[in-house]
């Protein structure tokens, strides 16, 4: 984690509980089974709308821009319309997803601490505060304050002085997955696999699939391995196994 010590200070009064990660897509409406209204000029289009807009909400935005099943309903964002983005300047913002009318899914783009997996598995690894100084303040005292805030005071947390955060920031991320198993009895079965990403523009666009899938099941919760995969892709079923299989 990065952090400024003025932009610390500016919103140290979040409440801990507050959402921080981007975990789930939110199912408002599925009154049709059916989500493609298939006709000959086009489809039914999902009205999808942000909620959030911190750097994965900036990415929902452009995933949401590029899935031609898809429209935007609004931005909704803790201060409203104020000072809006220029890049929103076409598009609803607002401070209550009620104002918006009617939507079909809500992506939400806000903190997951709220989502107890999640933030179990975050907060057994521990955290990284790398804070950037201005003059007149002393590390000791900024470390403190830090560590005793209600949003880190129940982790382990480790803050480091740096020259510059915007040094240290980086988008890119990396991932080498090797497993060697057994197929029946056959041993020494090996995979690999290699990815090089820009995690929120990644995170963002599986976001915009899982908006995209939920609308195809039953009201309900469900986790990403009960839904099948081709819910996740655009535009009709049958047409998508007579492309793949």
């Amino acid at each position: 984690m990065y952090i400024r010590y003025e932009e610390y200070e500016k919103n140290k009064n979040i409440k801990a509980d507050e959402p921080k990660l981007v975990v789930i897509c939110l199912l408002l409406q599925a009154k049709e089974r059916n989500l493609f209204i298939k006709t000959k000029k086009r489809m039914k289009k999902v009205r999808a709308a942000i909620v959030g807009y911190g750097n994965i909400g900036h990415y929902v935005l452009e995933a949401l821009q590029a899935a031609p099943d898809f429209e935007i309903a609004g931005v909704i964002r803790r201060a409203g319309a104020e000072n809006k983005p220029e890049e929103l300047a076409n598009y609803a913002v607002v401070k209550d997803i009620k104002e918006l009318g009617e939507v079909d899914v809500a992506i939400l783009c806000t903190p997951t601490r709220s989502v107890e997996k999640y933030a179990k598995e975050y907060l057994a690894m521990g955290r990284m505060v790398y804070i950037e100084l201005k003059d007149g303040y002393k590390f000791e005292e900024v470390a403190a304050a830090i560590k005793a805030d209600p949003y880190f005071v129940n982790d382990e947390t480790h803050v480091k002085l740096v020259p510059s955060v915007d040094a240290l920031l980086d988008m890119g991320h990396g991932v080498n997955l090797t497993r060697k198993g057994v197929s029946g009895k056959t041993q020494n079965q090996l995979f690999e696999f290699n990815m090089r990403i820009n995690n929120p523009a990644l995170t963002a666009q599986v976001l915009v699939c899982v908006a995209r899938a939920s609308m195809k099941q039953q009201p309900g919760c469900y986790t990403m391995v009960e839904v099948p995969v081709i819910d996740l892709l655009p535009g009709d079923r049958e047409e998508w196994i007579g492309h793949l299989v």
